[in-house]
C-alpha cells in the first residue's frame, strides 16, 4: 500500500491543474453508459465526497452486476489497497 500510495502521489503533483479540471468536466458531462455486455463488479469508497456510494450502486443496477462499498474515501488504491 505505501509504494502504491507513494506512486499515485507523485503522479498527483506532476499533473498540472487544467488535466484535472478537463476531466472533472468530462465526468460531469457523462449522461449514462451502455450496457457493456460483460460481469461488472462496481468498487466504490463507503465516504467517497467526488463519487458517492449511490451512484457506485446505481452503476453497478445499471450494468445488471455487483457493488461493494468499502471503508475508505476516493482514493482507493492508496486508502485501502
Amino acid at each position: 500500500a505505501d509504494a502504491v500510495r507513494h506512486v499515485v502521489m507523485q503522479l498527483m503533483e506532476k499533473t498540472p491543474p487544467a488535466a484535472l479540471a478537463a476531466d472533472l468536466a468530462v465526468c460531469n458531462a457523462l449522461q449514462g453508459l451502455p450496457a457493456c455486455g460483460k460481469p461488472v463488479l462496481v468498487v466504490s469508497g463507503r465516504f467517497d465526497k467526488m463519487t458517492p456510494p449511490e451512484q457506485g450502486r446505481l452503476l453497478a443496477e445499471a450494468q445488471g452486476g455487483q457493488y461493494v462499498a468499502i471503508d475508505c474515501g476516493h482514493m482507493i488504491p492508496c486508502e485501502a489497497a
